[in-house]
């Protein structure tokens, strides 16, 4: 048996020499290492922890590990129906979890876009590259879909809005009048 540095498992941090490297075994251990530890050690991070990284995630797409600052590798599956899943694993400590909407700690916010909205929302999406959910304030996605089913698709993977699901008719009725928006 190999005796530990005096660092402990973070040893090649401080820069001390890996065990592991002295009799060649490749550093991809240490990947399967923390995976083994963290199925042991199903501690994970706590329901405030996981809010405050999904938060971050949507604002800024910039997590760090709310135990050690380390790090983390994120994947967003978008699921189909509108649901997400957010895979986030530390590189340092090895937790890992997959979170969806309802770790999203605005989730009791969230409700579904107005007609007026979803108007307004293709209109600006048509003039300028990024636009805001009125809901919770996340980029939208968008992209142009087949030719006769309307001019844009636009989703909201965090709050789950889209005009995907809903035919948007035009806010505009015959004669040049505009139904009115949320204001009046």
């Amino acid at each position: 048996m190999v005796p530990k540095p005096a660092g402990g498992r973070f040893e090649r941090w401080q820069g001390a020499a890996s065990p592991r490297l002295q009799f060649g075994i490749p550093a991809r251990t240490d990947i399967f290492e923390r995976r083994i530890r963290t199925a042991i050690d199903p501690m994970s991070w706590s329901t405030e922890q996981t809010h405050q990284m999904v938060e971050h995630f949507w604002q800024s797409r910039a997590v760090r590990c709310p135990d050690d600052n380390g790090p983390l590798r994120l994947k967003l599956r978008k699921l189909s129906g509108g649901d997400y899943g957010l895979w986030a694993e530390c590189l340092f400590c090895g937790k890992s979890k997959e979170l969806r909407r309802a770790d999203d700690p605005r989730r009791n916010q969230f409700r579904s876009w107005t007609l007026w909205e979803m108007e307004r929302l293709i209109q600006l999406g048509l003039e300028k590259e990024d636009v805001s959910c009125p809901v919770c304030g996340t980029r939208i996605e968008k992209r142009p879909v087949a030719k006769g089913t309307g001019p844009l698709l636009i989703r909201c993977f965090r709050c789950g809005n889209s005009n995907q699901w809903r035919q948007v008719a035009s806010l505009t009725m015959p004669g040049g009048t505009t139904l009115p928006g949320p204001d009046g």
